[in-house]
């Protein structure tokens, strides 16, 4: 499956009246932005151990010291507070959910995919295989 179609879905969901598919929305944002990444990191046979893949996607793109990279991980653990608040926080003060942030989760979401096109999936391959070396988390 190709990860962007959540966003497709997450656009569908944007302006939903119901609080559950705008809560949906702001999550299916963040597998988006999540899912393409790994993805196009797989196929350039860098993967990420699934304990902690995603903190640890955070932290590798972090590491990389790459500026662009750096700022993607920045967006995406937005997206991710965001994502788990939306999935688990059922006591949230439901304006955490309007159709405003929904629509800066999707723009969050759109960002890091063209932050990570503009870096190129060689590079950002090549730059996370260097520091899962340099931190002995890849032979």
């Amino acid at each position: 499956m190709d990860p962007w179609q959540f966003l497709i879905v997450a656009e569908q969901l944007r302006d939903a009246d119901l609080e559950a598919g705008r809560r949906s929305s702001i999550s299916r944002s963040y597998y988006a932005a999540f899912n393409e990444i790994v993805a196009s990191l797989r196929e350039h046979q860098v993967t990420l151990p699934q304990r902690d893949a995603h903190e640890k996607l955070c932290r590798c793109l972090t590491g990389t010291g790459h500026q662009a990279l750096v700022l993607i991980a920045e967006h995406l653990r937005w997206l991710r507070l965001n994502r788990v608040a939306a999935d688990y926080d059922m006591a949230a003060n439901p304006d955490a959910f309007s159709t405003i942030e929904t629509a800066r989760a999707l723009g969050r979401a759109r960002k890091i995919r063209q932050q990570f096109i503009s870096v190129g999936v060689d590079t950002a391959a090549g730059l996370l295989r260097d520091y899962l070396r340099r931190t002995g988390q890849m032979p």
